[in-house]
């Protein structure tokens, strides 16, 4: 009698998973794990269904995978918000992120990019100030996306004055890009042109932005 096929390990269904071309696919392997309660006990792999069936277009199969996860952690609803985000259920979102009981830096950027993507800057910029009252601190991306939001001076400034305080206005190439684009939409093209001058390691990107605001001024 020919001995039973080897039990996939969680890390090569977790590559397959990434790998998946099609939702036929993904919903084979879904199948495979249902039979399986050892294998899908692990978080981790309901995790990396929903990323696949997001990724898929099947926003209503990643749902109904979180929301039945065993032991869903903070990974589980960031991944749940980005997919209730990508669908434009903005209000539906904000349930799930007040209901939380812990969120990271990769919760609230989520928040802030649905916001301003649904034309709603406004609330996307009192979550910075929720995010930093609650303690969690802020990543480069935090600031590139409020920046993106940024269309008047002070407020430019105010956040301007935060990246510098959490170390990332200079050393940061992505929010340097971000603080020059914010102070060209303001109007205040020394200050682009100042920061441009002090960012470590500017990149193209900066390099070009500040030549055509030297060239128009």
């Amino acid at each position: 009698m020919p001995p039973p096929p080897p039990v996939p390990t969680v890390s090569t269904l977790s590559a397959l998973l990434a790998g998946c071309a099609s939702l036929s696919a993904a919903a084979a392997l879904h199948a495979r794990l249902l039979k399986s309660s050892r294998l899908f006990r692990p978080v981790f792999l309901a995790n990396c269904l929903a990323v696949a069936y997001s990724r898929l277009g099947a926003a209503p199969s990643a749902v109904s995978v979180l929301c039945h996860a065993p032991e869903a952690n903070v990974f589980s609803r960031n991944i749940l918000l980005g997919v209730m985000l990508k669908s434009r259920y903005l209000l539906a979102a904000r349930r799930l992120f007040d209901e939380m009981p812990n969120r990271d830096a990769i919760t609230y950027n989520s928040m802030m990019s649905g916001y301003i993507d649904g034309g709603r800057a406004d609330e996307a910029l009192s979550l910075v100030r929720t995010m930093l009252e609650a303690g969690v601190k802020p990543s480069g991306f935090t600031f590139s996306i409020v920046l993106s939001a940024v269309r008047i001076a002070r407020y430019g400034l105010q956040v301007h004055t935060a990246a510098v305080r959490h170390c990332f206005a200079h050393q940061n190439s992505i929010v340097g890009n971000a603080l020059i684009n914010m102070y060209r939409r303001v109007g205040l093209m020394e200050h682009a042109v100042q920061v441009g001058n002090t960012i470590e390691g500017r990149d193209v990107a900066a390099s070009k932005q500040i030549s055509k605001i030297m060239l128009r001024t």
